[in-house]
């Protein structure tokens, strides 16, 4: 998955390289072209080339590891919250210049919210959810893991047993 963001990264420069190879060769002839219509009595013309390279915004979330179950204990009933360490592992494979938001979100009524330990930038992961913002310096594609604990907070009156994994992670380009 990642080797291709670095192939199209390569692919995108080297058509870069082809494109300004085909420009340079068409404004060379350019003159060419003139003389031999100047010598022939035509008028002379004049050649201009516009091209543009876009390269496609990637973007792609990787999940590593996370739990598809949550388990309960009857002492984490009571306590109202539950530890997970590692909890959570995501790559994340961009080229976008701005970066992107990584978007946390509770999806399962056994967690009222989810606070994700071990990221530079708390995370608070709720019904409405909770976003944080990647930058990304100049150059290739970057891959970016994240890997954090969360703690649980279970809502009221959660009784013991196993539920699914309550938290999604999704990523958009800033």
């Amino acid at each position: 998955m990642i080797a291709r963001c670095e192939s199209e990264s390569a692919l995108a420069r080297a058509l870069s390289r082809a494109a300004a190879a085909a420009a340079v060769a068409i404004l060379a002839a350019s003159p060419q072209m003139a003389s031999a219509a100047q010598a022939s009595g035509e008028r002379s013309a004049s050649v201009s080339l516009d091209f543009v390279v876009r390269i496609p915004v990637v973007l792609k979330l990787r999940s590593v590891r996370q739990p598809a179950l949550l388990s309960v204990s009857p002492e984490d009933a009571v306590r109202g919250y539950v530890d997970v360490d590692g909890a959570i592992a995501v790559e994340i494979a961009f080229n976008a210049r701005q970066g992107f938001r990584l978007r946390l979100q509770a999806v399962h009524p056994v967690a009222s919210a989810v606070r994700f330990r071990g990221v530079a930038t708390p995370l608070h992961a709720m019904v409405e959810g909770d976003e944080l913002s990647v930058m990304r310096l100049a150059g290739d594609p970057t891959v970016t893991t994240l890997n954090a604990g969360a703690r649980i907070t279970l809502a009221p009156g959660t009784a013991p047993g196993t539920y699914p994994w309550p938290v999604a992670v999704a990523a958009n380009a800033s």
